[in-house]
């Protein structure tokens, strides 16, 4: 059984930081590499045409950046503002972006329900072993809701060949260098329908560090089954890419309900491959990884960086991650005694309301309210985050309370989030808040 511990129990970059914040200042001009980097943005995922492409000024480009603002639950104003030149930036898969669940053109399947793959060329981030491991898990998450068989070929042509590769590797789509387009995978059909490109100038990886390749995967393998992508925050076939944890990974509703209108769902007594239940440990680290726990201060601005706790603390922000160095009296306390099910091992994040004296504990895609003055539970909950919160990510590592607003935190993303009004105001980097930009 995990124990609930205090943020005290915590390390702030091996040391507390305590911080003092400017009020951020919204950047009105951008540099023409900047409007470059919209433009090129919006003519690959949002089919902004060239001849569309040569003014900032252009109303087509406007409707495009609208268009781009609604499908990620930005304010939409039809200017480019920082925060959505931040949502450019991020990771993600190299599939242009649709409305909730959606389908390739011509909605294509697979005619028959055993599927094979193959995978071609393998990445030295990681053993053969574990490649072969984690690629059979990233399709087990959509047989375990389908009637889906998926047989791995050693040999030969498969429905799905996969293949790690740098740059221009064959299918006039090149990689454009670490940290952009991860992956990209085609509808299934003949000849490359099917087939899944993982960018080797990526750091795979089978952690929260680097990119991990379970994940990226399992977004792929939607496609190469014939999904398009989502705009469901939580939703796998999201476009881009946040650490989520992979063990005991489950598909979000959107995604289930659109691969269930392509293949129907798993009956009883179907065949399927066999999945373990956590993904195997690396027997080495990956290269350039980040160990669990830091023997020296990371860096502040690193864009990875995630954080285990923040909160409010004296008018001052702090920010925690890795290890613990004081016990508080009392402490560590068995979560079961907040009235807990037993199904519930750990939280992932807490978030204080100084006003109402409760506090809101996030576990997975649901979230529970504790009353602090009686000291109990509150009836009716556990409550689904995503309808209770719409627009943050349902997998929540830190939360906290400042100036009327709650701020949620999944991996590097931040969501500034308007409670009284139920929306997401702003998008941005968890480690901003340290002056990185």
């Amino acid at each position: 059984m995990r124990l609930l511990k205090p943020p005290a129990l915590l390390v702030l970059l091996s040391a507390v930081l305590c911080l003092t914040f400017p009020q951020v200042i919204a950047r009105e001009q951008f540099t023409g590499k900047e409007w470059s980097r919209c433009r090129d943005y919006l003519q690959k995922f949002y089919n902004l045409s060239t001849s569309e492409h040569s003014s900032s000024r252009s109303g087509v480009l406007k409707l495009k950046i609208r268009e781009m603002q609604n499908f990620f639950g930005l304010q939409v104003t039809g200017r480019l503002n920082q925060q959505t030149l931040d949502m450019m930036g991020q990771p993600r898969c190299g599939y242009p972006d649709v409305n909730e669940y959606s389908f390739f053109p011509g909605r294509p399947s697979w005619p028959s329900n055993t599927i094979s793959y193959r995978i071609l060329k393998y990445t030295p981030d990681l053993r053969r072993e574990e490649v072969d491991q984690v690629i059979s898990m990233a399709f087990q998450v959509w047989s375990d809701v389908t009637p889906l068989r998926f047989v791995r070929q050693t040999s030969g042509q498969a429905d799905i060949m996969i293949i790690f590769a740098a740059g221009y590797h064959g299918d006039n789509a090149p990689f454009d260098g670490s940290g952009r387009t991860l992956a990209h995978a085609y509808g299934p059909g003949r000849g490359i329908g099917g087939d899944a490109h993982f960018d080797e100038d990526e750091q795979w990886t089978l952690s929260r560090y680097g990119i991990n390749l379970f994940l990226v995967a399992a977004h792929e393998f939607g496609h190469s089954l014939g999904l398009g992508h989502s705009n469901v925050r939580s939703a796998l076939m999201f476009p881009t890419y946040q650490y989520v944890e992979t063990n005991g990974f489950k598909l979000s509703y959107d995604d289930i309900q659109g691969i269930q209108t392509l293949y129907g769902a798993q009956t009883n007594g179907g065949s399927r491959t066999t999945r373990p239940t956590k993904p195997p440990s690396p027997t080495k680290p990956p290269r350039n990884t980040k160990p669990n726990r830091p023997t020296k201060t990371p860096d502040k601005c690193d864009p990875n960086l995630s954080f285990d706790a923040i909160t409010s603390l004296r008018g001052e922000l702090w920010f925690f991650t890795n290890g613990g160095f004081q016990m508080l009296p009392g402490f560590p306390r068995n979560i079961l005694s907040f009235g807990f099910p037993r199904s519930v091992s750990q939280i992932d994040a807490a978030l204080y309301i100084k006003e109402e004296k409760k506090a809101l504990f996030f576990v997975g895609e649901q979230y529970w309210s504790y009353d602090v003055t009686a000291n109990r539970m509150d009836p009716d909950y556990p409550k689904s985050i995503e309808d209770d919160f719409p627009g943050i990510s349902n997998d929540v590592d830190s939360a906290f309370e400042m100036d009327g607003y709650f701020y949620f935190s999944n991996g590097a993303t931040q969501f500034k989030y308007n409670n009284k009004n139920k929306m997401v105001t702003q998008v941005f980097k968890t480690n901003s808040w340290l002056n990185c930009k």
